[in-house]
C-alpha cells in the first residue's frame, strides 16, 4: 500500500519490496493485522472456534438433479 502511495502522490514507481527494504533503513518495520482480537474473551472464542464454525465450513450435500 505505501508502494502505491508513492506512485500516486510522487510519480515514483517502486516495487513493493524495494519500499520495503527503504522503509526499514528509516526504521520502520511491516506491520500486519493480527488474528486475535486483544480484548476478546478466549473461552468464548475457543467455545466458538470448537462448536458453530466448523458447522459454518461444511458445504450442504450435493444433490443430483432427477
Amino acid at each position: 500500500m505505501v508502494a502505491r502511495v508513492v506512485s500516486e502522490e510522487f510519480g515514483i514507481d517502486d516495487t513493493a519490496r524495494h519500499v520495503r527494504r527503504l522503509l526499514h533503513q528509516w526504521g520502520f518495520s511491516v506491520q500486519r493485522p493480527r488474528r486475535k482480537l486483544m480484548r476478546a474473551n478466549p473461552g468464548e472464542q475457543n467455545r466458538w472456534r470448537r462448536y458453530p464454525y466448523p458447522r459454518l465450513e461444511k458445504k450442504p450435500p450435493h444433490k443430483e438433479a432427477d
